[in-house]
């Protein structure tokens, strides 16, 4: 095998140093930017373009607005309901999330906002041209079907976060006056539920116990009576037995005198239904009443709302005309506040409900005592057959009895008193805890950061947008030029001849400069 000749190996280190070509690199970075020197023109015109049809894509997209507002939730330890522990579990944040984005608070908020309207109104005209060749081809959707999917829609904008402490909710939508619309009015939603929510919850406890102790009211009224009858029927015995002469001894007086017949019962369905119709009028009245100081309270805050805004229309106004903008943002959420919130409105339709069940139950039972819901709701306490002192000093005076059947009542009646004493503690702490949840609940949540009708877009970025069309346009530009200073094939420099002939360049020499594409 024969060795490499030197020349050889010259020539491999020779290709070897020339796998990266610097002078060539050199070479066609010059005739760039000669070819960029003389189409300036092109390369202007091309940048012009490209940024034009960047501004117009960026006037044609629709713009997104970001709408946030933030609430922080506190335990008040002074006004402290019981079982509010420091636990998660009975956080004043937790499910707050799912009560902001269940669809029937979506639903109320597409109403509240007039989302659909301002939706049609607000669109632009490439989403116009879109809607009108989509309504050639198909069928008109019914409202209950543009709400619902607007209803959608606004699930995949809305986004809630929680914690321990903080509920911030934010709207991305296409309108920044509508934007700011929806996170007000979801902030006002959450707060009413939250309040139904939370002083209901206390409510039906009371409700529960009212009725518990209205039928352990009864237990002490039929022992009582049975006492009574008892004592009367021995009070009787021996009278009939002090009046009559002795009697005969014979067989009829000799065999015991027939036991009086007991009085007729009820049916047992007819007495649990008067059972439970007794139980449930005795429910009613706290209900009611928490559902009336509920529509008292919510009413309350929609009218301080709506003195807000009345004195930030005035502000607005006399700084600017009454066509400007935020003067109109202003009396459109001045008249959204106007209106009734839903959670009132169904509250209404609850209590208009509950009223009608309690007087139908008064008028089956045959109630004609004095009704236990006052003016304006206010539970006014039970209705007592007896005072509980009368029934306290029955049940003493049949101690000093030694009848077997009178101990026996006795002993029922006393476990009677006792369930109804300790009913009445537990409806008295129920008492307590609704008054403090209903007070407890104005410095539970406070709006840290209140929602902002936004300044500019999030989306899309003008500035970069345009920027970068600009930059883009430049090099553009550039590469049209140079290709086309390739594609007429005139010779500008010697390394072009040295390239294209592989022929070495012996002179150069200067010529009369001669006008371009002259013949």
């Amino acid at each position: 095998m024969s060795a490499a000749s030197p020349r050889d190996e010259g020539s491999s280190d020779h290709a070897s140093a020339e796998i990266i070509d610097f002078g060539a690199i050199r070479d066609w970075l010059v005739f760039a930017v000669s070819a960029i020197r003389q189409r300036k023109g092109l390369v202007l015109l091309v940048s012009v373009c490209i940024v034009g049809l960047a501004t117009v894509v960026v006037t044609a997209v629709p713009k997104t607005y970001r709408v946030s507002c933030r609430l922080l939730a506190q335990r008040n330890t002074v006004l402290q309901l019981r079982g509010d522990t420091g636990s998660g579990e009975s956080a004043p944040t937790r499910a707050a999330a799912d009560l902001v984005l269940r669809r029937e608070n979506l639903l109320n908020l597409v109403k509240q906002t007039d989302l659909v309207r301002a939706w049609r109104e607000n669109r632009n005209w490439l989403l116009r041209i879109k809607d009108r060749v989509t309504s050639l081809t198909a069928k008109p959707q019914t409202e209950k079907q543009v709400v619902d999917g607007m209803a959608d829609t606004l699930a995949s904008k809305m986004q809630v976060w929680t914690d321990e402490t903080s509920v911030t909710i934010q709207v991305d939508w296409r309108d920044p006056l509508i934007a700011y619309r929806l996170v007000d009015a979801a902030r006002r939603n959450f707060l009413e539920a939250k309040h139904v929510q939370e002083v209901s919850s206390v409510a039906e406890s009371a409700s529960i116990l009212e009725g518990h102790a209205a039928t352990t009211r009864t237990q002490i009224d039929q022992a009582v009576e049975e006492i009574q009858a008892l004592r009367e029927r021995k009070k009787n015995e021996k009278k009939e037995e002090d009046a009559a002469p002795p009697p005969k001894p014979s067989a009829a007086a000799a065999a015991p005198r027939p036991a009086a017949p007991p009085p007729p019962k009820l049916d047992p369905e007819q007495e649990a239904l008067k059972e439970q119709h007794a139980r449930r009028l005795s429910e009613l009245p706290v209900v009611i009443e928490s559902k009336e100081r509920s529509i008292n309270e919510l009413e309350g805050f929609r009218l301080r709302r709506q003195a807000e805004l009345q004195a930030r229309l005035q502000e607005t106004k006399a700084q600017y005309t009454d066509e400007h903008p935020t003067v109109l943002d202003a009396k459109q959420a001045l008249q959204a506040a106007s209106q009734e919130s839903p959670q009132v409105t169904k509250l209404r339709a609850e209590l208009k409900q509950l009223r009608g069940e309690y007087e139908s139950l008064r008028a089956a039972t045959g109630d004609t005592s004095k009704p236990r819901i006052g003016g304006g709701g206010r539970y006014t306490g039970g209705t007592e057959s007896r005072g509980l002192g009368d029934v306290i000093r029955i049940e003493q005076e049949s101690a000093e009895e030694r009848d077997p059947e009178v101990e026996y009542a006795r002993a029922k009646l006393r476990f009677a008193i006792s369930n109804f004493q300790g009913m009445q503690e537990q409806i008295h702490r129920a008492r307590i805890d609704l008054d403090t949840a209903q007070a407890a609940f104005k410095y539970r949540y406070t709006t840290v950061t209140p929602p902002e009708v936004p300044r500019g877009p999030i989306a899309p970025k003008v500035p970069l947008i345009v920027l970068a069309a600009l930059i883009g346009g430049l090099v553009i530009g550039s590469i049209a030029a140079v290709a086309l200073e390739l594609h007429e094939g005139i010779i500008s420099a010697s390394w072009q001849i040295k390239r294209a002939t592989s022929l070495p360049v012996l002179a150069t020499m200067r010529t009369p400069e001669l006008p371009r594409h002259s013949p």
